[in-house]
C-alpha cells in the first residue's frame, strides 16, 4: 500500500487509523493523526512466515510486517513490487472480523475467527488459498505476474476450524515449494488443503484447492505443517492424538526423505502413521526436515535430518525414531525451524540449538551454531516462542514481541533497516487509542 492510501470499504475504524499511520515504506517514520494517539497493542499470537510475519492482538486485530510483493501482508491491492518492502513496521489488514489465530508459512498467511471461519490472503500458487482469483502479483524478479490474494479471503470449510497451520509456498527454481494447510475441526478431525505429494493424509499425491479429510478418522489435539525452507520444499504434517484419557501419539505423514515422519525409514506416507515411541507426546512441531516433541513429563525428543545439530543432541547424525535432547529442563513448548529448534522452560527462559546463521538462535554476534540447547542472551521471560525459516519471535506476558534472527524483510518492524537481528529485539506493535 502507498503512504497515505487507505480508502477500503467496510474496514474498521481502528483498521483504517491503522493503514494511514503505520506505512513506513516511504517517510521511513510513524506519523500520528491528530487527536489519534497510537497505544500499544497487546499481542497474543504471532506467525512467521519467510520474510514477513502476523500478530493477533487481545482485540482480534491482526497486524503484519514485512515484504508485501505476494500480498502475504493483507493489506491491500496495491502491494510493491518483487524488489521493494512495503512495511518497515507492522500494519493492519484489510479485514473487517475479529481474528482469535493466526497462522504463517513461506508467502502467505491465514487466520480463524470465533466463528471458525478460515481466512487467507498471499501467495496462491500451491492452492493453499482454495480456488484461485484473478489478483496476480510480481515475483521476486519483478518481471513474473503470479497468482496472489493481497487481502484476507475466506475459505470454505467442512466444519468450523479451531486449530490451523500453514505450510505456505514460495516460488523457487523449477517450481513451488512449502506444504498445505491444515487444520482441525470442531469435529477434533483433521482437514487440509493446498500441496499434494502426500501432505494431504488423505492417500492420494494430488494437491487441493479445497479442505479434505485426513484418512483415519482420528481425534487431534494439534497439528503441524513442515516448515518452508529455501529449497523446493518435502511438505509433510505432524499431529498429536488423544488417544485415551491419559496417553497421546503423534502421527505423520507426507514426505520422508530423511526420516521426519519418525517411523524408522525413509519412505512417504500418504496417509497418517504413528510415530515409532512408547512415549506419551503432548505437543509437537514440524520443521523443515527434523520434528521435535515434548512428552508429558516436559522432556524434548526430536528426529529426522539433523546436518546443523537441530535434534539438540550433540551431534550432526539424522534419526529415523526420537531421541532425547541434551537438556534436563522441563521443557512447556517445542517450536522446529529450518535447520533449528528452540523451546522455553517452566520459567519462560528460551532455548534454542542448530544453525545460526542469521542469529536465529539470539546467542549474539559470532555463534555460528550449537549443538546443544543453549540460552538465548538475556534475562526476558517469554509465555509464547516461534521458530521460523531463520528468524524466531516470542510474546511476552503483557503482549510485547521481541524477535531475532533474519530480517530480509524487514519484517522485525525497524523501518528501512533491514540488517539481521542477533539479540531479542522489541517489535512496536500499535495501534490508534479508542
Amino acid at each position: 500500500m502507498n503512504c497515505g492510501e487507505a480508502l477500503v470499504p467496510n474496514m474498521g475504524t481502528s483498521a483504517l487509523l491503522l493503514v494511514c499511520v503505520m506505512s513506513l515504506a516511504c517517510s521511513g517514520e510513524i506519523t500520528e493523526p491528530e487527536g489519534a494517539p497510537l497505544v500499544e497493542a497487546r499481542i497474543e499470537n504471532v506467525a512467521i512466515g519467510d520474510t514477513h510475519l502476523c500478530a493477533v492482538d487481545d482485540g482480534g486485530n491482526v497486524f503484519c510486517a514485512g515484504e508485501d510483493g505476494l500480498g502475504q501482508l493483507g493489506d491491500g491491492p496495491e502491494v510493491c513490487d518483487g524488489n521493494l518492502n512495503c512495511s518497515g513496521v507492522p500494519v493492519s489488514i484489510m479485514h473487517d472480523s475479529a481474528l482469535v489465530s493466526v497462522s504463517a508459512g513461506g508467502n502467505m498467511t491465514c487466520g480463524v475467527d470465533s466463528a471458525g471461519r478460515v481466512f487467507c490472503w498471499g501467495h496462491d500458487a500451491a492452492k493453499g488459498l482454495g480456488a484461485r482469483g484473478n489478483d496476480r502479483c510480481s515475483d521476486a524478479t519483478g518481471t513474473t505476474q503470479v497468482p496472489c490474494i493481497p487481502i484476507p479471503r475466506e475459505i470454505e470449510t467442512p466444519v468450523p476450524i479451531r486449530l490451523l497451520s500453514v505450510g505456505g509456498a514460495r516460488i523457487v527454481p523449477g517450481g513451488v515449494a512449502g506444504g498445505p494447510v491444515c487444520g482441525i475441526g470442531v469435529d477434533s478431525l483433521a482437514y487440509c488443503w493446498g500441496r499434494g505429494e502426500g501432505a494431504l493424509g488423505n492417500g492420494s499425491l494430488s494437491s487441493s484447492s479445497i479442505p479434505v479429510a485426513v484418512a483415519g478418522g482420528r481425534r487431534f489435539t494439534l497439528v503441524d505443517v513442515s516448515e518452508t525452507g529455501r529449497g523446493k520444499g518435502h511438505p509433510f504434517v505432524c499431529g498429536v492424538v488423544a488417544d485415551n484419557e491419559s496417553l497421546s501419539s503423534v502421527y505423520c505423514w507426507g514426505q520422508n526423505r530423511l526420516g521426519q515422519l519418525g517411523i524408522g525409514d525413509t519412505q512417504a506416507r500418504t496417509v497418517p502413521v504413528a510415530v515409532a515411541t512408547a512415549r506419551s507426546f503432548v505437543q509437537v512441531s514440524a520443521g523443515e526436515d527434523h520434528v521435535c516433541a515434548l512428552d508429558d513429563t516436559g522432556a524434548a525428543y526430536c528426529w529426522g535430518g539433523n546436518s546443523s545439530g537441530q535434534l539438540g543432541n550433540s551431534t550432526t547424525v539424522a534419526s529415523l525414531k526420537p531421541i532425547a535432547v541434551s537438556s534436563s529442563e522441563i521443557l512447556s513448548q517445542i517450536s522446529a525451524g529450518v535447520g533449528y529448534t528452540c523451546a522455553l522452560n517452566e520459567e519462560g527462559t528460551a532455548f534454542c540449538w542448530g544453525n545460526n546463521s542469521f542469529g536465529q538462535l539470539g546467542l549474539g554476534e559470532g555463534v555460528f551454531g550449537v549443538l546443544v540447547p543453549v540460552p538465548v542472551a538475556g534475562t526476558l521471560r517469554f509465555e509464547s516462542l516461534a521458530a521460523g525459516a531463520s528468524y524466531t519471535c516470542g510474546v511476552r506476558k503483557g503482549g510485547a514481541v521481541f524477535c531475532w534472527g533474519r530480517n530480509l524483510g524487514g519484517q522485525m518492524g525497524q523501518g528501512p533497516d533491514r540488517s539481521d537481528v542477533q539479540l531479542p529485539t522489541p517489535i512496536p506493535f500499535r495501534k490508534p487509542a479508542l
